[in-house]
C-alpha cells in the first residue's frame, strides 16, 4: 500500500447532526462484564493520493445506504485497524481502512472491492451489534467449548522463567515443558517443513521472554522459527498443542491479546512521562532498557520483521529531546523504519509491547 497523505473519514449518521451508529441494550452487566448501552462506530479510510475518483465512488455508494461521507487531510497517516474501547457504558469502535489506487478498501484480515458495497454495509452492522470482535458465530474457538478454552487459557498463564538465548527450537521447547494433559505435537506439515530447514537459527538473546505467560512466550518463540501452535482436539477427546508452520494458514494462538481495560492499570510505568533524547541509538539496546525500566517486556515479531527485510541488529533510532511516555517514543522512533508496536497482554494479564512491521507494509508485500 502506498504511503498515504489523505484520509477519508466516513461517519455513519443516525441523524443529520450526530455521527454514530448506535445499538441499545437494556442490560447493565452480563457474565460479570459491563454491557454497552451505546455503540459508536468511527470509520476512517486512509486514501491513496491517486484514489480521488475511488473515494468519490465510495462516498456516493455509501450515501445510497444512508451514510454520510466527509473527506479531510491529516499530517500523519494511520495503519488499518479495528479497535474498541469502553467509556462508561459507551463502546467506541474505531475502524481505520486503507483506500488504495485500485479502489479497494483494505482492513486487517479483510478487504472490499467496489462491487462489495453491500458486504461492507453488512460488516458495519455487525460491528455495531458485536463490537470490534465481530459476530461470535463466525469465530469458533478452534472447535472448543468455552469451558475447554478457559481451561487451556489458564494452563498457559504460568510464567516462563528460563533463559532461552542461543537455543535451537527443539531446545527451547524442551526448556518449557507443555502443561499437564496438553502435550506439544508436531503436525505432519510442520515435521516436513522442519526437515528442510537449517538448524543454524537460534533464539536471540535480546528477545527476552522471562516472566511472560507460557502461551504468549511459546507463540513468540515458535514464530521466530516460522511456526505457531493451536489447541487441537484428538479423536479421543483429548487436547494437544499442535505446532504448525505459519505459511500453512492455520489460525494460530496469538502473540498476546487485546487490552480490555484501561492501559493505565496495566502499563503504568510504560506510560509514565520521561525525558528522552536518542541519536542513532541501537533499537535493540533501547528495547532492553525500556523493558528493565518499565517492567514491560518489549518483544519483536521477528518472523514478519524478517519477511519485510528489516535487520534489527542494524536498526538505529532517533528521537529529539522531549518529554513523552515510552509508548509514544517507540511509535515515533519505529515509524522511521516502517514499524510500529502494539500494547498487548499475556494470558496472566501482564502487559507487553509487541514490535512489528506496519500493516500497510505487510499488505503491500502480500499484493506483490
Amino acid at each position: 500500500m502506498a504511503r498515504y497523505k489523505l484520509i477519508l473519514v466516513i461517519l455513519f449518521l443516525m441523524s443529520g447532526t450526530n455521527y454514530a451508529i448506535t445499538a441499545q441494550t437494556p442490560k447493565l452487566v452480563e457474565d460479570g462484564k459491563v454491557v454497552p448501552r451505546t455503540t459508536i462506530v468511527d470509520f476512517r479510510m486512509i486514501a491513496d493520493p491517486t484514489a480521488t475518483q475511488h473515494s468519490q465512488y465510495w462516498s456516493r455508494e455509501l450515501a445510497k445506504h444512508g451514510y454520510s461521507v466527509q473527506i479531510r487531510s491529516l499530517q500523519f497517516s494511520e495503519d488499518p485497524s479495528v479497535t474498541e474501547k469502553m467509556s462508561g457504558r459507551t463502546r467506541v469502535v474505531k475502524l481505520v481502512g486503507g483506500l488504495d489506487r485500485r479502489g479497494h478498501l483494505i482492513f486487517p484480515r479483510r478487504q472490499f472491492n467496489k462491487n462489495q458495497v453491500n458486504d461492507l454495509v453488512e460488516w458495519l452492522r455487525e460491528l455495531k451489534s458485536f463490537g470490534a470482535q465481530g459476530s461470535p458465530e463466525e469465530k469458533p474457538v478452534w472447535g472448543l467449548s468455552q469451558t475447554q478454552f478457559e481451561g487451556i487459557f489458564e494452563a498457559l498463564a504460568k510464567p516462563v522463567e528460563t533463559d532461552l538465548a542461543g537455543k535451537t527450537l527443539e531446545e527451547c521447547l524442551a526448556a518449557i515443558p507443555a502443561p499437564e494433559n496438553l502435550p506439544y505435537r508436531w503436525s505432519l506439515e510442520a515435521t516436513e517443513t522442519r526437515k528442510k530447514q537449517t538448524r543454524e537459527l537460534k533464539f536471540p538473546e535480546w528477545q527476552r521472554t522471562e516472566g511472560m505467560a507460557q502461551g504468549a512466550a511459546v507463540s513468540i518463540i515458535l514464530r521466530h522459527f516460522g511456526y505457531g501452535f493451536w489447541p487441537a482436539r484428538t479423536p479421543k477427546g483429548s487436547i494437544e498443542l499442535a505446532i504448525e508452520p505459519i505459511e500453512g494458514g492455520k489460525k494460530l494462538w496469538p502473540l498476546g491479546w487485546e487490552l480490555k481495560e484501561s492501559p493505565d492499570f496495566v502499563f503504568g510505568k510504560f506510560l509514565k512521562i520521561t525525558e528522552v533524547n536518542l541519536t542513532q541509538a541501537p533499537l535493540l539496546d533501547v528495547a532492553q532498557a525500556i523493558s528493565v525500566q518499565t517492567d514491560t517486556p518489549v518483544v519483536f515479531d521477528t518472523y514478519n520483521i524478517r519477511k519485510v527485510g528489516i535487520k534489527l541488529e542494524e536498526t538505529k533510532i532517533d528521537h529529539p529531546r522531549r518529554k513523552r511516555n515510552w509508548s509514544l517514543v517507540l511509535t515515533a522512533a519505529l515509524s522511521q523504519h516502517k514499524m510500529t508496536h502494539d500494547m498487548r497482554v499475556d494470558e496472566a494479564g501482564r502487559g507487553f509491547s509487541l514490535v512489528k512491521p506496519r500493516d500497510a507494509i505487510l499488505n503491500a508485500l502480500e499484493r506483490k
